[in-house]
């Protein structure tokens, strides 16, 4: 009798279906204030840039900036009649968005609205399925609830007409095409990962950071095999480029430059290190106009970049201060021109500096660490704890590699936003689930353990038989 009382819950506990029960339930819960809000915020939500670019390709203008949004130019004397050429986007959502002003109008936005719902499900699913192929079911479950209970990330989703939710999507699936890959590195998942992180770099720029990470990690999964070593990454990064090198092409004949995808990091660079810089110690940038407004050191001029006003005003410093002392061609130079100038004087600056940069760097990361609060903060040092303790486990790699070619730019680039961190905290909300199941299973003995258990020993035959290399 007792034997049978004490193996029920245990049998309940280990039932396929009540995580995902639970997991649907809890986050139906803690989702209500992101949808309260998005309700709210549909009333007044704006489409900045992307929309910008957007609208100028319904009217037959092209991938193009008005005279009045485009960036490295006085845009406040801009002409709103006057097109240029532009790369300050992504070109898949923003491609989307147009499509959506074209079809729907005026309810464009709310279409919108609708394919970040879409996108949220889809980064909840296969957050899901990533979770639990390492920690099994209830690590799923966990995963789906830390991300529903991030009010935050949810706020950073409907706050503005942008790429937010589409990118988180497509980073979630990336991690899963990745993942199963280092579970079974057969040639035709290798087509599928290179082909699919061709289309990730295109729905979010910064994942092109991932990608020479993950061509060595593969020569390091393939190292034994003195053939696949080298094909198996060089058919990576061609399959990727195959996918990538039209929308490259393009900015090349639009600019006469390299553009991988888009530019804009020069322009986030410079705000980040020269301009900071010239708040505090403008005797160290040689710009010769004085900073709108001071700060005291490092910190508190990367705290007042994060308000609107002090943040336009450095905006507009950032071409008044160059255009007081132009470099040669600079008047005649196009956006990806200036921008490279921009990120040039950047990185010219660090080496110069480099003390100052490194405390620009600490002052940055932290901003990025705190985007979303204490909340926030803890999903981060969770994530990091998973990455150590799945350190072992080759199939984990893309995950942390992920994390680590997206939030280290920010050491470099000014987190505006909470948005900035969207794409990238699913995976971090990943690792995360996984090292708190993991505990949880070590303490609750078989209660929770035993499914999980099973998952990892399937696992682990999968990643030992003859198919999975």
């Amino acid at each position: 009798m007792w034997r049978t009382a004490i193996q029920a819950p245990r049998s309940l506990l280990g039932s396929p279906r009540l995580p995902v029960l639970i997991a649907l339930v809890l986050a139906g819960a803690a989702s209500l204030q992101t949808l309260i809000y998005a309700g709210w915020r549909i009333r007044s939500v704006r489409g900045w840039e992307a929309d910008n670019i957007a609208r100028a390709l319904v009217g037959g203008h092209g991938f193009s900036f008005s005279g009045d949004q485009r960036w490295l130019w006085d845009q406040w004397n801009g002409s709103e009649t006057s097109y240029y050429p532009t790369a300050w986007a992504d070109p898949v959502f923003t491609f989307l968005l147009a499509g959506a002003h074209w079809v729907f109008g005026e309810h464009a936005f709310a279409a919108i609205y609708a394919l970040d719902f879409l996108c949220i499900g889809l980064v909840l699913y296969w957050s899901w399925r990533l979770a639990e192929r390492f920690a099994g079911p209830w690590a799923g479950a966990a995963a789906i609830v830390l991300l529903a209970a991030n009010t935050l990330l949810g706020v950073s989703v409907f706050d503005t007409i942008n790429n937010t939710a589409f990118a988180a999507a497509a980073v979630t699936l990336g991690a899963l095409v990745a993942v199963r890959y280092f579970e079974r590195p057969d040639s035709q998942r290798l087509v599928q990962l290179g082909l699919y992180t061709g289309f990730m770099i295109l729905a979010c720029p910064v994942m092109e950071f991932f990608l020479p990470l993950l061509a060595a990690t593969l020569l390091v999964l393939h190292w034994r095999d003195s053939r696949a070593r080298w094909q198996r990454p060089l058919a990576l990064l061609a399959l990727a480029l195959v996918v990538v090198s039209p929308w490259t092409l393009r900015n090349y004949l639009a600019f006469g430059e390299w553009v991988l995808v888009r530019d804009g990091g020069g322009q986030l660079a410079w705000d980040g290190t020269v301009g900071a810089a010239s708040t505090f110690a403008p005797e160290t940038t040689g710009l010769q106009l004085p900073p709108p407004w001071k700060a005291d050191g490092p910190r508190a001029a990367i705290e007042n970049l994060l308000d609107v006003e002090e943040s336009y005003a450095l905006h507009r410093y950032q071409v008044d201060a160059v255009r007081a002392d132009p470099p040669p061609g600079y008047e005649s130079s196009n956006e990806a021109q200036r921008d490279k100038y921009y990120m040039a004087a950047s990185e010219a600056f660090m080496l110069r500096e480099p003390q100052i940069a490194a405390e620009l760097g600490v002052a940055k990361l932290e901003v990025f660490a705190m985007r979303f609060g204490k909340y926030g903060v803890i999903v981060l040092a969770l994530a990091v704890a998973g990455a150590v303790l799945l350190r072992r486990e080759i199939r984990s790699a893309p995950l942390t590699l992920m994390a680590a070619a997206y939030c280290a730019p920010f050491a470099v680039l000014v987190p505006y936003f909470g948005r900035y961190r969207t794409p990238i905290e699913p995976v971090l909300t990943v690792l995360a689930a996984v090292v708190l199941l993991r505990l949880v299973s070590a303490y609750a003995g078989g209660v929770l353990g035993d499914a999980t258990q099973q998952r990892h020993a399937a696992n682990s035959a999968r990643m030992a038989s003859p198919r999975g290399g």
